[in-house]
This record gives structure tokens, C-alpha cells and sequence, in this order.
């Protein structure tokens, strides 16, 4: 059995398909790992503690029950704003790759085993 030519290609393709697969397995799941890391990741300059926040302060409309936000000022809270330009910024970068990726799957789910 060892001797039959038919036998040793027929285990060397075997083996040689089990390599294959394991490897791309392998390599999926890094991938997959290490982009799904990185999407979790995404920090906002927003959720910094240290970062001092303008209170919410509402004042009262004359003659009614309605209530008006107070805008805080723009100096004292500077470091706020800033940080709120950035976060605004990283949302449209993260959506933008949120869609490429989405993107990459659609066109690759023709490939995809179900």
C-alpha cells in the first residue's frame, strides 16, 4: 500500500490541501482579530476624563414654561470644542472606513463559504 504510486499522491495532495487551509485559516483569523481590536479600540478625545465638560444650564423663556440652553463660553471651554472638532472628525474617518469595509464584504461574499 505504502509502495502504490496512486496512494502517495493521493496523501500528498491531502496534505498539501490540509496545509493550505490550515494556513488560511490561520491567517484569517489574525486578520479578523487584529481589525476587529482596532475597531473596539476607536477612542474619542471625548471620553478623556481629565477633559472639563460645559455644564448644561437652562434658562427660563419670559412669559412661558419653555426653557432655553445657555451656550457656555467658547474661551473657558476651549480644550471642550477642540476635542469635540476632533471626535467629529474621527466619526466621519470611521464611518468612511466603516464603508469601505463593508464595501470589501459585499464584494467578497460570492467567495464566502455558507
Amino acid at each position: 500500500m505504502w509502495r502504490s504510486l496512486r496512494f502517495r499522491l493521493l496523501a500528498a495532495t491531502i496534505l498539501v490541501v490540509l496545509i493550505a487551509v490550515g494556513v488560511t485559516a490561520f491567517v484569517a483569523t489574525r486578520r479578523t482579530m487584529g481589525e476587529f481590536q482596532r475597531y473596539v479600540e476607536r477612542r474619542s478625545p471625548l471620553d478623556a476624563k481629565k477633559l472639563k465638560r460645559p455644564p448644561f444650564k437652562f434658562k427660563k423663556l419670559p412669559g412661558s414654561d419653555m426653557r432655553e440652553l445657555v451656550t457656555p463660553d467658547r474661551k473657558k471651554y476651549a480644550a471642550y470644542y477642540q476635542a469635540l472638532e476632533e471626535h467629529a472628525r474621527l466619526e466621519n474617518d470611521w464611518y468612511e472606513e466603516d464603508q469601505r469595509n463593508l464595501h470589501r464584504l459585499i464584494d467578497v461574499r460570492g467567495f464566502l463559504w455558507t
